[in-house]
């Protein structure tokens, strides 16, 4: 019978974006037998190392008849909030900078950020979405630029070869499920052998 393995990152372990988004390069990794599922525990400090590099870094507000640059600097998560939004699928808390020069604006702010699986024509992506992003600008007050960051999703599948007893065993990882915990959020990946030729 197929059982899951859990590999936790949560600590020192550093962890490059492709290894977050394939499960099979962790398996292999840490030398783990192959399994039908893995689970990868992500906390605060590995997860700021993947964002960072990842999230979008300026977007345009509408002023008047134009606009102005907005950019988006120095992002910390900070923590999780596992009950929150739509469904309770949870959200990132961050801080992060708003910088407009042109208005001579800079304000540190605390978004709130989700993250979900979408599956479009077979393929899996984590996409990433600016919940709230509340902001003061003068002449205008408060308001949610939110909706100005347009979501972003990252390939979530894998494909690898590993040499086998009867020749090379094509495999691929699925990114199917994000649970968000107080700690940490949990990837969970399915991994399935392919016939051969297939991939």
């Amino acid at each position: 019978m197929a059982t899951a393995t859990r590999i936790d990152t949560r600590n020192s372990l550093r962890v490059r974006r492709r290894a977050l988004f394939s499960a099979v390069a962790i398996w292999l990794l840490f030398g783990i037998p192959a399994t039908a599922g893995v689970t990868v525990d992500v906390g605060l400090s590995t997860l700021n190392e993947v964002l960072t590099e990842l999230t979008i870094r300026e977007v345009q507000v509408p002023l008047g008849q134009g606009a102005i640059d907005v950019e988006l600097a120095n992002l910390e998560i900070t923590g999780f909030d596992p009950a929150a939004g739509e469904r309770m699928q949870g959200y990132v808390l961050a801080s992060l900078e708003i910088v407009a020069v042109d208005v001579g604006v800079r304000l540190k702010i605390e978004p709130r950020i989700s993250l979900r699986v979408v599956r479009d024509n077979g393929e899996s992506s984590l996409e990433l979405r600016y919940e709230e992003v509340p902001i003061e600008l003068p002449l205008m007050g408060q308001i949610d630029i939110a909706r100005l960051v347009p979501p972003q999703r990252f390939p979530a599948d894998a494909f690898f070869s590993m040499e086998g007893a009867r020749g090379d065993v094509e495999l691929k990882s699925s990114l199917n499920g994000i649970r968000m915990g107080r700690e940490a959020i949990r990837f969970e990946f399915d991994l399935e052998v392919l016939p051969a030729g297939e991939r």
